[in-house]
């Protein structure tokens, strides 16, 4: 079975929609420590992911 790959872009949206949903909706101080784990690991992956795209975008113009 073949998955289409999204592009970086969209995963990027993605995320940061996932981001803003996690702040509108936290309520729990118990799972204060655990939420902001996991805020600083989509961040990371964000910032991955927009270095791939700005990586591939300085590929292509050295390619022109």
């Amino acid at each position: 079975m073949f998955v289409r790959q999204r592009p970086s872009s969209d995963l990027v949206v993605s995320l940061r929609a996932t981001l803003q949903k996690l702040a509108e909706n936290f309520r729990s101080a118990e799972d204060k420590p655990m939420m902001a784990e996991l805020r600083s690991l989509l961040l990371l992956h964000i910032a991955d992911l927009d270095n791939v795209e700005v990586s591939q975008e300085q590929e292509s113009a050295l390619k022109r």
